[in-house]
């Protein structure tokens, strides 16, 4: 099973680690940006700005449209 979390809890070093190395969902975010290096796009469900990271190489990334600022993000693993 997933856990759903809020952003906030990966910003809390208290909890933040507790989630390194396991698939999470977030849930009612919004894109905040969208231009940072190697994909990386962030979010905010309103506790707190998150990195959204790739997997990717630089090839694969450059290709991949990242969403606009200001999108609603239903869902997110």
């Amino acid at each position: 099973p997933v856990d759903t979390i809020f952003t906030g809890d990966f910003r809390d070093p208290l909890t933040g680690e507790q989630w390194g190395a396991v698939w999470v969902e977030i849930l009612n975010a919004t894109v905040i940006r969208n231009d940072l290096d190697y994909g990386g796009w962030t979010i905010d469900d309103g506790t707190g700005e998150i990195k959204i990271g790739t997997n990717s190489t630089a090839e694969e990334w450059e290709e991949w449209e990242r969403p606009p600022v200001g999108s609603f993000v239903e869902s997110i693993r």
